[in-house]
């Protein structure tokens, strides 16, 4: 499947095949997990497992529901196959409260996949045009899938909201961001370095000119 596999229950096994490559292991399959450890099996030093527990509300480590993942390791990041099995009592994992779910405990919460979220990463496009399009991208592909499963899709596959991408889109620009004090600083160093900084401009972004005098 190309999909995360949602809320599965324990003794189901699923190939995952990610639409977007994935540098380290996020499976948005509404759980929380608590990484175990990695390692590679003895009969075959390119498999790679990832054992992971699940993480009950307060953070509390849950032993009784777990999660395994293989991958090969020679295999190219964007070409590889994801095995999951899930093993032990899908029941004994409890929901942490968030947001509107603190006062609504039937509603449930439904994380947006990270690979979504991503691959917003260096758009310059208004919040409201990247929302309308990755409603039309993500309905395309929810419409090839029974309807049963398209529900259950459709929360994590599509952007929660408009603000959720302003969100995202903010704090990535956040992590660009040059300070005032660092803008002020870079040009007091170019005017002490007369003639040797030529030219600063910050018009829209920060360009330096750099001379040098024979």
């Amino acid at each position: 499947m190309n999909l995360p596999p949602i809320r599965a229950k324990a003794g189901q096994v699923f190939l995952y095949k990610p639409e977007t490559s994935m540098k380290t292991v996020s499976i948005a399959d509404q759980y929380n997990w608590i990484t175990s450890d990695y390692r590679t099996q003895k009969n075959n030093p390119s498999i790679k497992r990832h054992r992971y527990y699940s993480r009950n509300a307060g953070g509390v480590y849950n032993a009784k529901f777990q999660r395994y993942v293989y991958y090969c390791m020679n295999q190219d990041i964007e070409d590889r196959i994801y095995l999951i099995v899930y093993v032990g009592d899908e029941k004994t994992f409890i929901d942490a409260p968030h947001g509107n779910r603190k006062h609504d405990k039937e509603r449930n919460f439904i994380k947006t996949n990270k690979a979504l979220l991503n691959s917003l990463k260096g758009s310059d496009a208004f919040p409201h045009t990247l929302y309308k399009q990755k409603i039309s991208e993500q309905n395309s592909k929810l419409q090839s899938i029974e309807e049963n499963l398209s529900l259950a899709y459709e929360s994590s596959e599509i952007p929660r909201d408009v603000k959720q991408i302003e969100n995202k889109l903010y704090n990535e620009r956040k992590k660009n961001k040059i300070s005032r004090d660092y803008i002020y600083n870079l040009y007091e160093i170019g005017v002490n370095l007369d003639p040797f900084v030529l030219e600063l401009k910050l018009l829209p972004e920060l360009q330096i000119i750099f001379g040098k005098n024979f």
